[in-house]
């Protein structure tokens, strides 16, 4: 469904595209850091090196110092999570379970 409000254009996809999206992002999680984050390369390196060991990391970029990290699996985002606090090349960083529909931390 297309929807205009406010001057821009909302599409709505699916559902089952939705639940699609929700199943392959379901195993990521949602870093902010608080000061100024480390250069991108930089930063897919460490992750990749601390968290990647029991598969790949992919990391995307969605806001200033905001990122979502795809992992391999469940129990991978799990142990991150319970591992905290979380500091990445000397920068603190809040890390959170990504859920559908998430904003700013």
């Amino acid at each position: 469904m297309t929807l205009v409000a406010e001057g821009s254009v909302l599409v709505e996809p699916p559902p089952e595209v939705f639940d699609t999206g929700v199943q392959v992002w379901a195993n990521s999680l949602i870093l902010q850091f608080i000061d100024r984050s480390p250069p991108f390369e930089s930063l897919k390196r460490t992750l990749q090196h601390l968290w990647g060991q029991n598969g790949g990391v992919e990391i995307k970029s969605i806001g200033t110092n905001l990122y979502v990290v795809r992992l391999s699996s469940a129990e991978v985002r799990d142990v991150i999570l319970k591992g905290g606090p979380w500091h990445v090349q000397n920068k603190p960083v809040i890390v959170q379970k990504w859920e559908p529909g998430m904003t700013r931390l």
